[in-house]
């Protein structure tokens, strides 16, 4: 079985999403942690490939130690900041989704 691509957990990345939209000027989305869970490794990848992109494209950053975070490249930190996030996650993940960047190629920091 031939490992997954980034562009590959990328998409299975937004699948643990359920986006219920904007309620009340308040949008909410939903994010199934098992993704996580299941494995760590993949989470490390993928939340790095979300906050890169937004760096390389100078897009919000949703607090200044998320930046600190990543470099540190910790499970746990990176669970509860998916957790604490998604919808910023779900956002970024979205642009990044559909942007034509090249996701074979790594993404510059």
């Amino acid at each position: 079985m031939n490992p997954a691509t980034l562009e590959e957990e990328l998409h299975d990345f937004r699948k643990t999403f359920i986006d219920f939209g904007v309620i009340r000027d308040q949008h909410f989305v939903h994010w199934n942690e098992t993704f996580a869970t299941d494995n760590k490794e993949r989470l490390i990848r993928v939340v790095g490939a979300v906050v890169r992109y937004a760096l390389d494209n100078q897009l919000p950053i949703p607090f200044d130690r998320l930046i600190l975070f990543f470099h540190k490249g910790e499970f746990d930190l990176y669970f509860r900041t998916v957790k604490a996030y998604s919808v910023w996650f779900f956002d970024t993940l979205e642009k990044l989704l559909m942007s034509p960047v090249s996701l074979s190629k790594p993404l510059k920091l």
